[in-house]
């Protein structure tokens, strides 16, 4: 049995939790806690509650740690009270990173190998991707925070 850390208003949870891989794309987390049995289940990166009564921001805040523990996404913040999971990868073969926000996709950030900048190519406007969230990206990206391809390492300035 595991330990979920579970931020929960002023209180820091440890809950027991047991991982099933039911099958190709989908998980169960069924967590033991002191007023009950509670079921999560991750379908294909989509979170959420299938058994058990628990209060709607225990509940969120349960979902936000399996997040944050089972996909590691670049970025999570709640905006205008909805939850948002930023994945920005590495595209093979595109010389670029995509950005997703909850699984939808909002454009690309390139390098150009013979540039010094990154430049944003975004396909989806988002009223989150804000000019200070793009510095952001860009920040992790140079600290090699997101990934970069292991073949395509360019030597940029850090400032």
């Amino acid at each position: 049995m595991e330990q979920l850390v579970v931020y929960y208003k002023t209180k820091i949870l440890n809950i027991d939790f047991d991982y099933v891989n039911k099958y190709a794309g989908c998980s169960e987390y069924n967590l033991r806690g002191k007023n009950g049995f509670f079921i999560f289940l991750n379908n294909m990166n989509k979170w959420e509650h299938v058994y058990g009564d628990l209060v709607d921001g225990l509940r969120e805040a349960i979902i936000d740690a399996l997040i944050l523990r089972f996909t590691k996404p670049t970025k999570m913040f709640y905006f205008k009270g909805k939850r948002m999971v930023i994945d920005i990868g590495w595209t093979n073969g595109g010389g670029s990173w995509h950005i997703y926000a909850n699984r939808f996709f909002i454009g690309t950030i390139a390098y150009p190998r013979t540039g010094t900048d990154f430049r944003f190519l975004i396909h989806n406007e988002a009223e989150w991707l804000t000019d200070e969230m793009k510095e952001e990206f860009i920040s992790m990206l140079k600290r090699k925070e997101i990934k970069w391809p292991d073949d395509d390492l360019p030597n940029i300035p850090l400032s």
